[in-house]
């Protein structure tokens, strides 16, 4: 997921822990934009650094 910098002080108001920017995304859909990307996922939640490496 990729959110605009300048909405990060709206999204982190609503953040709540492993939510993320749901809530944000929910009250506002307009600004979802969603992308096929199932031939480039493994459908593994990233929340951690390390979490990505190992995706590498």
């Amino acid at each position: 997921m990729v959110i605009d910098a300048g909405l990060r002080p709206a999204v982190a108001s609503t953040v709540s822990g492993d939510a993320g920017a749901r809530v944000f995304l929910r009250q506002k859909p307009w600004l979802v934009d969603l992308i096929d990307c199932s031939d480039e996922s493994t459908g593994e939640d990233v929340d951690t650094v390390e979490q990505m490496y190992r995706l590498l």
